[in-house]
């Protein structure tokens, strides 16, 4: 990634975003943030496996809606997830490929989650090596395996059929009113039952 100069120390990225806002982007050393409830500093372009937390992971994909919102009530990518590592242990599957799937989408707690037909452009290959970075990074620390296997991209396939309803509309099983603390416990606890910590 180069940079191009400005007025700010050590330029930004891009001139016209620069132009158009009060501050530049940083340079590639300094894009780090700050994750919640740990509070540990993650470097976005080369995370490092000791920075990664399942407190972390569970946290943020409770909170994250699956298809950018557009479902019906609330399906978080941790209710997704969990029911992709039952899917994996009903197949009669190792506690490290059912690990694998319930981690499967974990690189969306650090970079969100972005819409399939968007992330697969020629043009976000980028996005799509930094996701490659965080899932390494993601497998290394808790021992899971890389690349993700066929099993886990069959059971997630399973569920994302699962989640529509026959008229293609996306269904949810926590209404309204999510209960976020919950599902991290829940997330959580399995994570322990596999042997993840």
């Amino acid at each position: 990634m180069s940079l191009v100069s400005c007025d700010h120390p050590g330029g930004c990225v891009n001139a016209s975003y620069c132009a158009g806002y009060a501050t530049c982007m940083p340079e590639q050393d300094d894009i780090v943030s700050r994750v919640l409830p740990s509070g540990v500093e993650v470097n976005l372009l080369d995370p490092d496996p000791s920075s990664i937390h399942l407190v972390d992971i569970a946290n943020s994909l409770a909170r994250q809606c699956r298809y950018n919102g557009h479902v019906y009530g609330f399906l978080s990518v941790a209710e997704h997830s969990m029911r992709v590592a039952r899917i994996l242990r009903g197949q009669g599957h190792t506690d490290l490929v059912v690990a694998t799937g319930l981690l499967h989408d974990a690189s969306e707690a650090y970079l969100g989650d972005m819409i399939g037909p968007l992330k697969h452009l020629p043009q976000l290959s980028l996005f799509r090596e930094i996701e490659g970075r965080f899932e390494l990074a993601i497998a290394q620390r808790f021992g899971l395996l890389y690349p993700t296997p066929s099993e886990v991209k069959e059971a997630d396939g399973i569920d994302g059929r699962a989640e529509r309803s026959p008229s293609g509309y996306r269904r949810t099983s926590m209404g309204l009113q999510p209960n976020f603390e919950g599902q991290v416990e829940r997330f959580l606890g399995m994570a322990r039952d596999l042997g993840l910590s």
